[in-house]
């Protein structure tokens, strides 16, 4: 499972890419990851990935590393869809995320 969320990862630090998966809903995303990239993600996966993403832009705006940074920095990986979307969004550039969950439509 470990792989597919970080090839996710590595195709939305494209902003076009992040741009043109995520104004589709999550079953349209679905299937263009899977037939295009070799992704095999359910909607539900990648709504969870996306309230990951979510939270992680909100705990950026206060500025402090909350427990699951900590356990980042610290070696620890929080292997869930909505862990891997929570690790994207923390630390891929701003500009990036915020195009990605403005532009989300699930």
């Amino acid at each position: 499972m470990e792989t597919k969320y970080l090839k996710l990862q590595e195709l939305l630090k494209n902003e076009e890419t992040c741009k043109r998966l995520f104004v589709l809903n999550a079953e349209e995303c679905s299937d263009v990851l899977k037939k295009e990239y070799g992704l095999d993600f359910t909607k539900d996966e990648l709504a969870e990935f996306m309230n990951g993403v979510k939270a992680a832009l909100k705990d950026r705006e206060n500025g402090e590393l909350d427990e699951q940074d900590l356990e980042t920095v610290a070696g620890g990986r929080d292997s869930s869809a909505y862990g891997y979307g929570y690790s994207f969004g923390r630390f891929v550039p701003a500009a990036v995320v915020v195009g990605l969950a403005v532009a989300t439509v699930w």
